[in-house]
């Protein structure tokens, strides 16, 4: 099965968050349109990035019921078709960390 053959309930049980730190009234305009920011209290920065993924795990656990999560910062490119194909393929994804690192 691809992407495209998901059924209704498993494309109503994607949700996409985006890791914000606390901000402005832009991103609470943008949260009230949309709903699909994770506002964590984390400083930004490239330095404080471990920071806001474990802000962001912390919030996940406490207002999420989920199977699946992934982490891809801005610079990073997610072939999402390909992600959901594995997880509707029935693959045993509990160990299956996927990536690539850029070539030097």
């Amino acid at each position: 099965r691809t992407s495209n053959s998901l059924t209704a309930g498993q494309q109503q049980s994607i949700e996409l968050k985006f890791v914000l730190s606390a901000g402005s009234e832009e991103l609470a305009a943008e949260q009230a349109a949309n709903r699909d920011l994770l506002v964590v209290d984390a400083p930004e920065g490239c330095h404080n990035l471990w920071r806001k993924t474990l802000a962001s795990l912390k919030q996940l656990e406490q207002r999420y019921k989920y199977s699946y999560y992934m982490h891809a910062d801005d610079d990073s490119y997610v072939r999402l078709d390909l992600v959901l194909q594995l997880l509707v393929s029935g693959c045993n994804t509990s160990r299956a960390p996927t990536g690539m690192w850029p070539q030097p």
